[in-house]
């Protein structure tokens, strides 16, 4: 009797430690199937691939003029708006007539000051070449005076040797070495005032080159240039007055932009843009700085609009022809495609559309599979390593180098790693090399 007891407890005690073993195997693998990353897998497929890109646009003019006026004047009234259709002589906004007397009475006192300035320096200027000239005048009287003093010294001193020379013959039949040699003196003296002649002119000719030669003093004319920008900027003014204050549109166009409001005071900006109404027309679009590959000037593609009927229409033939950086934002390029067709309507949107083909490729993989890292671009394959609950999958890296891409598909140089492997497509959590995963069944790419 105690025996049937004793195996009857044990078969509970077993029956009961199975379901509970049974239990946490369950519970273990419910928990891995909830924190176990789910991922689809692809194949390696053999492609031509197609990249396409398109971005939109505005219809615009190509041609932008800028309507300026007088600096710091006060925005009275402004005639027009964003989009207004305008024609030569349009009046575009009038500024304030007592604010621009104010300003035309300030432009009226600086000119009488700049003309005082300019008056004060021609006066110096005068003074500095009257002196100059009293300098040269000087020195050529001094050279004169020289000339004269020094071939007096030569007279004298050749009348001397002369006198010498003639008591010199009437004694020849007699010695008189004395009378010799005073007049060999005499000759020296001549000499010596030639020689003293000669550089004294030298001298007194150097005095007047250097005479001629000195700078005159004259200060930089900028006094005269200013008097006359003055002049002219004051005369804007008047001719701004005797048009009632208001600047009038130069072209036939479309306002693009109104920089001031009622009120405002103009500044070395343009008031008014106006897009000229008899240039071409351009798709203006904003384009993300990462795709500049696809805008480079003279890139061709196509532009799909709407005609001034409302009618769609498509120009198979669109070039870029501009561009540069966004002046707000740098990650942003401003793009301008030439639009040959005229008969898109003008500030609706367009679209820019471009196909590039390429070669076959043997070895291409969906784009989200391709991921970058330190040591550059790999993909994440189906491995399976032994643990404690069996077989598990878990993801395995491989290197991989990029041939081409588009932004669906990637051709990748051949690797014999890759052959016949199974690539995942990361679903719902960020994995990196030897995590486990979960391949989600029927997957595999087919096409």
């Amino acid at each position: 009797m105690k025996e049937k007891t004793m195996q009857k407890k044990l078969i509970y005690f077993l029956s009961l430690f199975m379901i509970v073993m049974f239990g946490f195997t369950f519970l273990s693998k419910s928990m891995n199937s909830l924190t176990i990353p789910k991922v689809s897998v692809v194949n390696l497929e053999s492609k031509i691939l197609t990249d396409e890109w398109i971005a939109t646009g505005i219809v615009k003019k190509s041609k932008n003029v800028p309507i300026f006026t007088e600096e710091d004047q006060r925005i009275k009234d402004i005639y027009v708006n964003l989009g207004q259709n305008v024609t030569s002589e349009t009046p575009l906004f009038q500024v304030d007539l007592d604010y621009l007397n104010q300003k035309i009475a300030e432009k009226q006192k600086e000119l009488d000051k700049q003309q005082q300035i300019v008056n004060s320096q021609n006066t110096r200027t005068q003074n500095d070449v009257d002196m100059k000239n009293l300098k040269i005048t000087q020195a050529k009287e001094a050279y004169s005076q020289v000339v004269e003093i020094e071939d007096q010294k030569i007279r004298s001193a050749t009348k001397e040797v002369e006198e010498t020379s003639v008591e010199l013959k009437k004694q020849e039949n007699q010695s008189n070495i004395e009378l010799k040699a005073v007049y060999e003196e005499k000759q020296r003296s001549l000499e010596s005032a030639k020689t003293e002649k000669n550089s004294a002119v030298l001298q007194a000719q150097h005095l007047i080159e250097l005479a001629e030669q000195e700078p005159n003093n004259v200060e930089i004319d900028t006094a005269s240039i200013d008097l006359e920008q003055a002049n002219e900027a004051l005369q804007r003014l008047v001719n701004l007055k005797e048009a009632n204050g208001i600047v009038k549109a130069q072209m036939a166009g479309i306002v693009s932009k109104v920089a001031v409001l009622i009120g405002g005071v103009t500044s070395q900006e343009a008031v008014v843009l106006i897009e000229d109404g008899g240039s071409t027309s351009i798709l203006s679009m904003e384009v993300d700085k990462m795709n500049k590959e696809y805008v480079k000037v003279g890139q061709t593609g196509k532009v799909t609009g709407i005609t001034k009927n409302g009618v769609e229409r498509l120009q198979d033939v669109a070039t870029v022809l501009e561009v540069k950086p966004n002046a707000e934002n740098q990650g942003i390029l401003d793009v301008k495609v030439e639009l040959n067709d005229e008969e898109f309507e003008y500030d609706s949107v367009g679209t820019f559309y471009i196909e590039k083909s390429s070669q076959k490729y043997p070895y291409t993989i969906p784009t989200d599979a391709v991921h970058e890292g330190k040591n550059g671009f790999y993909v994440l394959v189906v491995d399976e390593k032994q643990s404690i609950l069996g077989n598990e999958k878990v993801a395995k890296e491989v290197a991989v180098k990029i041939l081409a891409r588009t932004p669906t598909t990637v051709a990748i140089q051949e690797n014999k790693l890759l052959a016949d492997e199974e690539i995942v497509m990361i679903i719902n959590k960020t994995i990196v090399d030897g995590d486990k995963i979960r391949v989600i069944e029927g997957s595999t790419n087919d096409e």
